[in-house]
């Protein structure tokens, strides 16, 4: 979920026009919340995603399993779509890049939740018990 949400973070960064460097207000950002911090400048940005990103974990921690799940996922989806609109509209990759993104995405996310097992384990996994 961190990698899905500073993802999207640094390629919005990234996406900003020359002046914003210079004059904040003229942002890119179609999300009127975060906006509205990109607009005062690099360091209130910069704060209000590490107190988000927090929030955020803070939140996902204190929730019941199967509801932290439906946030966590929620929150990757919606980043997920903040960064797959960079990618396709402002550089103009079109909709190859959400694909291979979300392609990406999916394997890191299938890889975190569900491990392969230890193949070192003297466990035989075959056995059906003791064999006489």
């Amino acid at each position: 979920m961190a990698c899905a949400m500073l993802f999207d973070f640094c390629i919005t960064f990234v996406g900003q026009p020359s002046s914003y460097w210079q004059h904040p207000h003229t942002v890119r950002e179609g999300n009127g919340f975060f906006r509205y911090f990109f607009s005062h400048g690099l360091s209130a940005c910069i704060l209000t995603e590490v107190v988000y990103i927090s929030a955020v974990f803070f939140l996902v921690s204190i929730l019941p399993r199967r509801l932290a799940l439906v946030s966590v996922f929620a929150f990757i989806l919606g980043h997920y779509f903040g960064a797959s609109t960079w990618l396709n509209y402002y550089w103009h990759f079109g909709i190859n890049a959400p694909i291979i993104y979300g392609i990406i995405l999916g394997v890191v996310f299938v890889q975190l939740a569900f491990p392969t097992p230890d193949k070192t384990s003297t466990k035989n996994l075959s056995s059906n018990g003791p064999t006489a």
